[in-house]
């Protein structure tokens, strides 16, 4: 396999990985961690494949969660 096709695969998991946390950003009303969680998932796919890439995607997918809750706990001014 060359460095292409492995950048390329690496390149493809990270967006199905990335997929995750950009769609419940987005449903989420966080649409810049959504984003950065979906490059972030990318990068580390191409780095690592899989084996970063879904980890990446668990994390990114539960900061966005946090970041929901934690609007929710304290009243805007």
């Amino acid at each position: 396999m060359s460095v292409f096709h492995t950048i390329l695969v690496g390149a493809l998991v990270g967006t199905a990985c990335g997929s995750f946390p950009l769609v419940t950003g987005a449903k989420r009303n966080r649409i810049g961690l959504a984003l950065g969680g979906f490059f972030i998932c990318v990068i580390y796919g191409v780095i690592g494949g899989i084996i970063l890439g879904i980890p990446c995607a668990v994390f990114c997918w539960w900061i966005i969660n946090k970041a929901e809750n934690k609007a929710k706990e304290f009243p805007p001014d």
